[in-house]
């Protein structure tokens, strides 16, 4: 599969403008990305990297003697520490 993606790349310039995409009075490159997933594929990537990001931060939390308590989407984790436990789980990490 290919994409296109537009990128505000100051460094590579801009030689064919009808190639590119024009946003807040700057044109940006036209690059063209091959493989098999974009990133962000909501089951492809996100759903994979939800899991694998619960997985890593719940075996840490259970390392440093904490309650895993976790939120993610994607590689954003927030996690909730009791605030006596916070140095153990600092440690971990």
């Amino acid at each position: 599969m290919e994409y296109d993606a537009f990128f505000p790349l100051e460094q590579i310039p801009v030689t064919k403008p009808m190639m590119s995409k024009r946003l807040f009075g700057k044109y940006m490159p036209n690059l063209a990305i091959r493989g098999t997933t974009y990133s962000g594929h909501p089951t492809r990537t996100t759903l994979g990297n939800t899991l694998r990001s619960i997985n890593y931060y719940t075996y840490l939390m259970e390392i440093a003697g904490v309650e895993p308590k976790l939120i993610a989407a994607g590689d954003d984790v927030c996690c909730f520490v009791e605030t006596k436990d916070v140095h153990k789980f600092v440690d971990v990490v």
